[in-house]
């Protein structure tokens, strides 16, 4: 059976030389098809050049705009540091010292007489709460 089919295929499709080629110019789908429907022409002419520009503008925009805006914030954050730095070593250290010196101060200053009268001692406490009165009122 297959032998026989090879010899019908052979007898239809041989070559005969008295038989003269005809020529027929592609049709359009044969020349689209050929040109894989000119997808690479048009990948070529159109995202090609816009990818191209798009990875320009990127760069520009990654090196110009985004590195400065980064510098600046780096710069600004460590002038920040630097402020903050000098007001706690100057403010706040120095207004905790101070409050030390003064409760020490006044505590030398409420020991030292001792003089045993009830009186005195009452005196120093009413005086130092009408400073501390006067001074939050005033603050």
């Amino acid at each position: 059976m297959a032998l026989s089919v090879l010899g019908v295929a052979a007898v239809l499709f041989r070559k005969r030389p008295g038989r003269a080629k005809v020529e027929t110019s592609p049709g359009i789908l044969a020349r689209l098809s050929y040109q894989a429907l000119f997808l690479d022409l048009f990948y070529q002419k159109t995202v090609v050049p816009f990818s191209v520009q798009v990875g320009k503008a990127t760069n520009w925009l990654d090196s110009r705009a985004w590195d400065g805006l980064v510098h600046l914030l780096s710069k600004g954050q460590v002038v920040g540091a630097q402020l903050v730095q000098f007001a706690d070593r100057y403010l706040v250290d120095g207004l905790v010292n101070g409050v030390a010196k003064l409760a020490k101060r006044v505590g030398h200053w409420l020991s030292t007489p001792r003089s045993g009268q009830i009186q005195t001692y009452l005196i120093r406490a009413l005086a130092v709460t009408v400073l501390v009165l006067a001074i939050l009122i005033l603050w």
